[in-house]
């Protein structure tokens, strides 16, 4: 305690300190020494500066940027490959049988033009038939294939043609132009020239795409009860006679390596 009347001596004050702004304030430059803004073309030569080899450049240094400008183009390249092969291709492969499905509609035939009236049709040929025949003279049915689900995963409407070999139609689609999507088609074997033909068994061939095209819904029925008894019939018109069928078994065949 201190005695009343006596002054505190200086040292028993707490020290004084001073305090100073968390920010400091800059002041403005001079017009004249503002950063200018670039431009989006200055920005870019910048840019391309950075990897493409300049004068001026060492030699690590040419190294390096041709090294990423090569890896780079790969990628470009690589990337340009699956949207061909991912999207673009099978797009057109879909708006090509869509088409030919518009064009066959066996409940009400798709009337011939005038100038193709004449055409060389086979004898006894189904009306339905004739339009898309008139296109192409190796086709010799249509294969219907639907789950009855609400998202139908097999998606088959299909032209079906018969070539001279079981080769040509696995690189070619309907209108003869090469494709790795080919066009269905039906064994050599067969015979499906008059409506006299008879065949024991027709068997028709199609590619397993990655994309879902073609036959590749039917891997869905692996595994799958339900999506088996979603698609019971399969209609299988030729241009002789209109049939369904009833699905009463699937098979797995699995190549071995030779």
């Amino acid at each position: 305690l201190e005695t009343a009347g006596e002054e505190p001596e200086e040292s028993d004050f707490p020290a004084q300190t001073e305090t100073f702004p968390l920010v400091m304030p800059v002041e403005d430059e001079p017009a004249g020494k503002q950063r200018r803004r670039r431009s989006p073309g200055q920005v870019l030569l910048s840019m391309v500066e950075v990897v493409i080899p300049h004068v001026g450049d060492g030699a690590l240094e040419i190294v390096r940027k041709c090294v990423f400008v090569l890896a780079l183009l790969t990628l470009v390249g690589s990337l340009s490959y699956l949207a061909n092969d991912m999207m673009i291709l099978p797009a057109a492969a879909r708006d090509l049988y869509a088409q030919s499905g518009e064009k066959y509609n066996p409940e009400s035939p798709v009337s011939l033009p005038a100038e193709l009236e004449d055409f060389d049709f086979l004898p006894g040929m189904d009306d339905a038939f004739k339009l898309l025949y008139t296109e192409n003279t190796d086709l010799r049915g249509f294969i219907t294939y639907k789950s009855n689900l609400a998202n139908d995963f097999l998606k088959i409407n299909l032209p079906v043609v018969k070539g001279i070999d079981n080769a040509y139609y696995l690189k070619h689609d309907f209108h003869k132009n090469e494709t790795k999507y080919g066009c269905l088609f039906f064994d050599m074997r067969n015979t499906i020239e008059t409506p006299e033909d008879h065949n024991k068994s027709l068997i028709i061939y199609g590619h397993n795409m990655g994309s879902g095209d073609m036959f590749a819904g039917l891997n869905k029925f692996i595994g799958s009860l339900s999506n088996v008894r979603s698609a019971p019939l399969i209609t299988m018109n030729t241009v002789f006679e209109a049939a369904k069928y009833k699905v009463f078994g699937i098979a797995v065949m699995v190549e071995s390596a030779s």
